[in-house]
This record gives C-alpha cells, structure tokens and sequence, in this order.
C-alpha cells in the first residue's frame, strides 16, 4: 500500500516540475509515471531522477514541494481520524 503522503510529494514535484525549464525531460517524465501509477517502482525510478539532479536544483525543488504540502490544508483534514468515516463531512 502506498502512503498518500507519496502521491501528493509526487504531485507536488510535477506541478513544480512543469513550471521549470530547468528539470531535464527523462526526470519529468519518470515523476509523471509515478504520479499515473502510484506503483513503487515508479517511485523508486522518480526518486532516483530526482537525485541526480544537480544539487542546488534538486533542494529547489524540494523546498517548493515542501511549501506545497504544508500549506495543503486538504492533507491536514484527511489525516483527521473522521476522514476514515466517509458518512461524517469536513467540518468547512
């Protein structure tokens, strides 16, 4: 089973990614396989992308994808323990 906490890193690095001519096509192209598939060898593979890139790019990167989860305010309420209950409604 796949954390969600993979799928949105994921999601978040291919948005980032799209907006930067800086990351190379083979690297955009393994994170949107993973992002697709969701299959751990696809994130391996997209992760392994991202390493070898250079490394002031890649903490870019990073740091923006980071932004992005932590002010992602849908994550904070699905980890809530109601989320599991798909009959009780977000609270906003």
């Amino acid at each position: 089973m796949n954390d969600p906490a993979d799928v949105r890193f994921f999601r978040a690095l291919k948005q980032i990614c799209s907006q930067s001519g800086d990351v190379d096509q083979s690297c955009r192209e393994a994170i949107d396989r993973a992002v697709e598939t969701g299959h751990s060898r696809d994130l391996l593979s997209a992760r392994q992308s991202m390493d070898a890139l250079d490394a002031a790019l890649k903490d870019r990167l990073l740091q923006q994808a980071h932004l992005i989860m932590a002010t992602d305010i849908s994550a904070i309420w699905d980890a809530l323990p109601m989320a599991a209950d798909p009959s009780k409604r977000r609270p906003n």
